[in-house]
């Protein structure tokens, strides 16, 4: 199976879109993950994920990324060789409404998990998720990964915390700790339906008009599928040689305005069902609800250093993704 195969992998909340991905395809390959859960309301939904047959192991442990003793006897009780820091506040618009509980989640959890991985001598490769969104608004377009990290609206200033306090104990403490920027991602599994595709897909289902927010329609976004993003992570820490101190931007480097993004989904609807969809309606969003107006990186970096690129078109991306949600929101009964 691989490089894989037998090897102990920790990944922090494993409820997550990119998590519980991520984790499907190590099981796939014979790993043996340890995921972490702040509660039980995704054991429900497992199933999508992790079938019984997987070769590799799964175990659930229910604790918060913010408790040291907890993430500490995790990785010394697993003897934990790879870890993918995922567990956030990720939701911009809870973020928003929630600050203290983002910052807290976002900067004390990942200092906490680094902490735990400075005093783990088992692990050997380590990848924490940071975003496009820690660069904030920049008069410089695409992003480079020497674009400064100006993110100041809640969500955006939590993952340049996030980014920054990484790569610093990667600095200070020579470990093998590398940084993900990645793009908007979308594609099958994302249990969060407030977003965007799953929204739309639910609200054409039961006949009602999909809906963009103003201001938002207009912005322009990178969008990568789910199972390029899985396939960047794997490759970054598979290679911590290369990557330890660096940070990498990931995403497809095209950017889309919202509104034709909306158009494009909408498209693979019809696509998909034959049918006809209904038009977006635009809606006023929260006055606190700050969003960066225009974001599209520059991918080059991990493409020079580690060969990589993501490969999924835009179109073929989101047939998949309508297909998976019509048939989940078929079996939940939406």
């Amino acid at each position: 199976m691989g490089f894989w195969k037998d090897k102990n992998v920790l990944i922090t909340g494993i409820n997550g879109f990119v998590a519980s991905s991520l984790a499907s395809n190590l099981l796939k390959e014979g790993a043996n993950v340890v995921g972490t859960l702040r509660d039980e309301a995704f054991y429900d939904k497992a199933k999508y994920f992790f079938s019984p047959d997987m070769p590799g192991k799964i175990r659930f442990a229910k604790g918060d990324i913010k408790d040291y003793d907890f993430i500490s006897r995790l990785m010394s009780g697993n003897e934990i060789e790879y870890v993918f820091h995922l567990a956030a506040c990720s939701t911009v618009r809870i973020a928003s409404r929630n600050p203290m509980e983002c910052f807290e989640t976002n900067i004390r959890g990942t200092y906490t998990i680094c902490e735990a991985i400075r005093n783990c001598p088992t692990v050997e490769g380590a990848v924490v998720a940071a975003s496009d969104k820690a660069y904030g608004v920049s008069q410089e377009l695409p992003y480079k990964e020497t674009t400064p990290l100006n993110g100041l609206y809640t969500y955006d200033a939590s993952k340049a915390c996030t980014d920054i306090v990484a790569r610093s104990y990667a600095i200070n403490y020579n470990l093998p700790i590398t940084v993900l920027r990645c793009s908007n991602i979308y594609g099958p599994g994302d249990l969060n339906l407030t977003r965007i595709i799953p929204n739309t897909i639910r609200r054409l289902m039961a006949g009602e008009a999909p809906i963009l927010w103003n201001e938002t329609s207009t912005q322009q976004r990178e969008f990568t599928y789910i199972d390029d993003i899985v396939e960047a992570y794997k490759i970054v820490v598979q290679y911590s040689n290369k990557t330890r101190e660096v940070a990498f931007n990931v995403g497809t480097g095209i950017p889309v305005v919202v509104k034709d993004f909306m158009d494009t989904i909408l498209k693979a609807y019809s696509n998909v069902t034959g049918e006809d969809f209904i038009p977006a309606e635009v809606k006023q969003k929260e006055s606190t609800f700050k969003e960066i107006p225009c974001q599209f990186l520059d991918v080059s970096k991990i493409g020079l250093l580690l060969g990589f690129n993501c490969n999924m078109s835009l179109e073929k991306g989101l047939e998949e993704t309508v297909n998976w949600y019509i048939n989940f929101f078929n079996k939940e009964g939406y």
